[in-house]
């Protein structure tokens, strides 16, 4: 694989899983488990900004069985930047824009939660709208 960047593709999808989990163990609750995790394209828009003009940032996006957490991408700083209850988020609209699979999620501050997902992860994507929109029902799939 060729690297791009800092942006960690370069390590194969069970080590990233791996790393990921690690840096997010701290701020799991009690029996809570890591379910799914993995970069997306993110940004926080006010309800009445065009979403076309607003530039995301790459972070690491971990799904628990009650939570949502957003960490920050760079090496050196993993600072947590969201750490949502699913039942306090709702899902506004999923689609396919071009080779993204783009989720917009109601956090209920009056702002948008954009995440866009790369085609590789888009099977990630469908497990956070899934859990987004069941909140509370929501189970994952045994492995």
């Amino acid at each position: 694989m060729r690297p791009v960047g800092n942006l960690l593709f370069t390590m194969t999808r069970s080590t990233r899983s791996r790393r990921v989990a690690e840096f997010a163990a701290p701020h799991l609750l009690g029996d809570e488990h890591v379910v799914a995790a993995g970069p997306v394209w993110a940004a926080f828009v006010p309800r009445s900004a065009r979403l076309l003009f607003r530039g995301r940032h790459l972070r690491w996006l971990v799904l628990t069985e009650r939570r949502l957490l957003m960490f920050d991408h760079r090496r050196r700083r993993r600072d947590l930047l969201l750490a949502k209850s699913l039942n306090g988020l709702r899902l506004e609209r999923s689609r396919t824009a071009g080779p993204l699979l783009q989720v917009l999620i109601d956090g209920g501050v009056d702002r948008l939660l954009v995440l866009e997902f790369p085609r590789r992860d888009r099977a990630f994507g469908h497990a956070v709208v899934l859990a987004v929109s069941t909140g509370a029902d929501w189970q994952p799939a045994e492995r």
